[in-house]
Formats: structure tokens, C-alpha cells, sequence
């Protein structure tokens, strides 16, 4: 076998020729399977002083690590491609271990074991806080090394909850039931509508271009006033709107406070008809308030000497009408 000359610097990186003409591309595998690898692994020793701690140490296995290096330069593939070749055509899997346990001591190599209660707290604390279960150890950390131990009544007490959450109230048990209590927390989303309708959809509190104290406090309580009247406004018209009206029937069809919440038989008619029983279309609180703004009063000047200007105000529509009746508003 004759190896051609390489007269430029990078002639070590260059091997591709001579890994080509050891191991054809039919049998390469075989050969590293059957030749090469107990080759490698009795050259173990010499690896190791190889990839020692002063000249960095390998990120793999010594052995696998020169396997991976030939291959690359027989298939001229990349680092990552070479290493799954090796696992997947040779079968060779680097050695898992635990992330709290200290790694395994190649032979011949030495460490150089961190030293200083810092240092080790801060390298312990990237693995451990990684999983977010540092409630669940107790690390006793000194100036050479550290131990760990499992908090097992703990671990067991949240296992136990699994699964379940606790809602918590500093209100007696004779003035809130724990229904009511949970009953009550749920509820909480109706606030959180609120706040979204003050800030964006309706209302829209911000941007607040005043400067002084007063003003600004008398913009927020003005604005506090228009959603409570938006509030009765729904509660009044909820016959002719998408939301439930028969809160107390929904109630009942729920097999326990926990489970989610049914819609009453009356609310889901109206979704599916979009009318009401007596035919009367359902709106959205919007649509009906644009319907509503279609209502005009007009002056009206009669076209006669000296006759008196009166005024009119628009025919409601039947939507119109019943919106007026269950407000109480006459016109």
C-alpha cells in the first residue's frame, strides 16, 4: 500500500486516504466490530494519557471517542454524524450515570476535584435545580465535598396530593361552607372579565391623560360606574342574550361543586335556535346595543306658515320593544 505524499500543514486532518484504503465501504463496520475495537481497547491505557487533564478532557468514553474520530474520517461526516454511525452500526453506548453521583474515574486519569464550599454549592445547584425538586433533598455541602439525602416524609405527604388542589380561606367554617368556598373561587373569573372589560374591551381605562390625583381617581370611579351599569344592563337583559339566565337550574345539574359547569337547558336552546321562546332574536350585549343606537328622534319643521316645529322618535322594532320593556324604559 502505497500512501501518497502530503506536502501541506493540515495533513493529520487529511487521513480520509489512508482510513479508505484500510476499510473498504462493504466491510468497514465488520472490520471495526471484529479488529479495530479490541485494537482500541487494548490500547485503553495509552488513550486515556491521551485525553488527560491537561490536555482536556474527552467529553466521551476514551475508546469511543477514537472510534468515532476514525469513522469521521473514513465517511468524512461531521462529529455528531460519526457518533451515531458508532451507535447505530457498532452498537457501542457511552455509560449513563447519575447526574448526583460523581463520574466514573477513567484509568490513568486524574481529577482535579473541586475544592471550596461555593464552588461545589454552585455546580450542585445547577444539576438539582434543573428538575425544580430541590424542596425534596437535604444537601449538606462542606469545604471538600457534599452528601445529599431524600426527604421521604415530605416526598410522600405531596404525593399524596397529586393530582388534587387545596383552596385555602381564612373565612370561619360556620360563615362558608367548603362548597361555598370553592363555589366562591370559581367565581373569580367573573372578576377577572371585569378587569378585562375595564381595561380593554368596553371601558378602557388606559391610556389616563390626566396628571393630577383627583382627576385621575375620578376617571377611574366614572369608569367603575359604567361597567356596573353594563352589569345590571346584562343581568336585566339576559332573556334576549347568549348568557345564562337560569343560574340556579345550571347549578343543579352539576353532579358536584369540582365538576365543570353546565349550561341550563334554556341557554343551550337559545344557542342552538339564536332565538328566544316567544321568537325574538338572541344578541350578544354589542349587536344589541348597535340595534338599539338605530332608534332616532327627530325634529321635524312642517313645511306651513308659522307652524311649530315637534318632535318623533323612530317606531321600535319587536327586538327593540322587548329590549325597552325588560330595562323599564319608556318612551
Amino acid at each position: 500500500m502505497s500512501i501518497p505524499k502530503q506536502d501541506h500543514q493540515s495533513t493529520f486532518y487529511d487521513a480520509s486516504f489512508l482510513t479508505l484504503d484500510l476499510f473498504k465501504p462493504t466491510d468497514r463496520y465488520e472490520i471495526f466490530r471484529q479488529h479495530v475495537l479490541p485494537a482500541l481497547q487494548a490500547s485503553r491505557e495509552n488513550l486515556c494519557r491521551l485525553y488527560c487533564s491537561d490536555n482536556g478532557r474527552a467529553a466521551i468514553e476514551p475508546v469511543t471517542m477514537a472510534g468515532v474520530t476514525l469513522l469521521q474520517f473514513m465517511e468524512k461526516a461531521p462529529d455528531r454524524t460519526a457518533a451515531d454511525n458508532v451507535r447505530l452500526h457498532l452498537g457501542w453506548k457511552p455509560p449513563r450515570r447519575n447526574c448526583l453521583s460523581p463520574s466514573p474515574k477513567p484509568h490513568g486519569e486524574r481529577y482535579r476535584p473541586l475544592r471550596g464550599k461555593k464552588d461545589i454549592a454552585l455546580r450542585v445547584g445547577k444539576v438539582i435545580n434543573r428538575y425544580k425538586m430541590a424542596k425534596h433533598f437535604k444537601l449538606t455541602i462542606t469545604h471538600a465535598n457534599f452528601k445529599y439525602e431524600r426527604k421521604e416524609e415530605k416526598i410522600k405527604a405531596e404525593a399524596a396530593l397529586d393530582g388534587f388542589y387545596v383552596v385555602r380561606t381564612s373565612v370561619s367554617a360556620q360563615s362558608l361552607t367548603p362548597e361555598a368556598t370553592v363555589s366562591t373561587y370559581k367565581r373569580l373569573s367573573v372578576v377577572e372579565r371585569a378587569f378585562r372589560c375595564l381595561k380593554t374591551v368596553d371601558m378602557k381605562v388606559r391610556p389616563i391623560f390626566h396628571r393630577l390625583a383627583k382627576r385621575v381617581r375620578a376617571h377611574i370611579l366614572l369608569c367603575t360606574l359604567a361597567y356596573y351599569v353594563e352589569w345590571e344592563m346584562r343581568r336585566l337583559l339576559a332573556p334576549i342574550l347568549f348568557d345564562d339566565e337560569d343560574h340556579e337550574l345550571a347549578e343543579q345539574q352539576r353532579s358536584s361543586v369540582v365538576a365543570p359547569v353546565q349550561r341550563s337547558q334554556t341557554a343551550r336552546r337559545k344557542a342552538s335556535s339564536k332565538h328566544t321562546a316567544d321568537g325574538v332574536p338572541v344578541h350578544s350585549f354589542r349587536t344589541l346595543l348597535k340595534d338599539l343606537a338605530t332608534i332616532t328622534k327627530n325634529q321635524i319643521q312642517p313645511n306651513l306658515p308659522d307652524a311649530p316645529t315637534f318632535e318623533k322618535v323612530t317606531q321600535p322594532t319587536r327586538t327593540q320593544k322587548k329590549t325597552l320593556d325588560l330595562l323599564g324604559i319608556k318612551l
